[in-house]
């Protein structure tokens, strides 16, 4: 259906009170992802839904407040006058049903504990995984919940309950730590750079949906008129890539090292670091099933280091 056909105005003044009994809260959901993004796509990937069903949803709230939220007149959605006051209220109501849920859930945690970590594909494989039979030995009344993704969830809407951050962090009503930093270096295999000039040398990105990363400018940097010839969003896929002699990827030194088939390439003039932070929103930090979970992730880094 073609919603910009309606007959609602963005200069249609609000005419409150909506009969809640025929309000959709999730269509608020999807609203306030929208609006928060400012793009379609970026919202149904957050949602993990298709765009058009963000679309749906957003034109079934228009219909159900009876005002115009977006303007659809451009290639691009954007936020009209009254869209943007109820993207306002909507994101406080928001916030104030994330901080319920968090005193909830600090409360059930002082009994069994379900926890969301948040961290990326590779630090959760690498650092996390293989000492988790240990976490569920001393600490039976923890269940885990894992969400592997490069992007960091957002504490204050409760996707997760702690993170691990390649960054420090810049939202407010975070506790942060520092558990270690990230060693990045080129990596190739050994017979792609046999006999190979480093005019010809080929690169191997990472794939970023939104801002790119700092490897990713790094490798751009370094790589200059040079091609990039494959782009993965996962580390596992381009240390693979290079092993196979696609050609050279920027990659976390302590996984590339342990691989078989692959061979540092002294490309940077200084090493590229990251920095890993361990994040908490203020309002969990105390609860016992969340502080015992940070130990173990904090043990988890100490254990590699040493």
């Amino acid at each position: 259906m073609d919603v910009s056909s309606t007959a609602l105005t963005s200069t249609q003044t609000i005419d409150f009170p909506v009969d809640s009994t025929q309000f959709d809260w999730e269509n608020l959901r999807y609203f306030i992802a929208f609006a928060r993004i400012r793009s379609l796509a970026a919202a149904a990937r957050v949602l993990n839904v298709e765009h058009a069903t963000v679309s749906r949803r957003i034109a079934a709230l228009e219909t159900a407040l009876k005002i115009r939220l977006v303007d659809r007149r451009s290639h691009r959605y954007e936020l009209t006058e009254n869209g943007e006051r109820i993207a306002q209220l909507g994101n406080r109501m928001q916030e104030t049903a994330c901080a319920l849920s968090r005193t909830v859930c600090a409360i059930r945690t002082e009994r069994v504990a379900d926890i969301t970590l948040s961290a990326p594909p590779h630090l959760t494989t690498h650092f996390i995984a293989p000492h988790l039979g240990r976490l569920r030995e001393r600490c039976p009344d923890v269940n885990v919940r894992i969400l592997s993704t490069p992007r960091m969830a957002s504490m204050a809407r409760r996707e997760a309950d702690i993170a691990i951050s390649v960054g420090r962090p810049t939202e407010t009503d975070l506790v942060v730590r520092k558990i270690g930093t990230l060693d990045f270096a080129f990596f190739a295999a050994p017979g792609y750079l046999q006999g190979r000039n480093e005019a010809a040398y080929e690169f191997i990105a990472h794939d970023d949906d939104q801002e790119p990363s700092p490897q990713r400018i790094w490798l751009e940097n370094a790589a200059g008129q040079r091609p990039v010839v494959l782009r993965a969003k996962s580390f596992d896929v381009q240390a693979e890539a290079a092993r196979a002699g696609a050609g050279i990827a920027l990659l976390p030194v302590f996984m590339a090292e342990a691989q078989a088939g692959l061979q540092q390439v002294p490309i940077e003039v200084q090493p590229l670091q990251a920095e890993l932070w361990l994040v908490v929103h203020r309002d969990m930090r105390n609860a016992q099933g969340i502080r015992t979970m940070m130990d173990f992730v904090i043990d988890c880094f100490a254990l590699q280091h040493r």
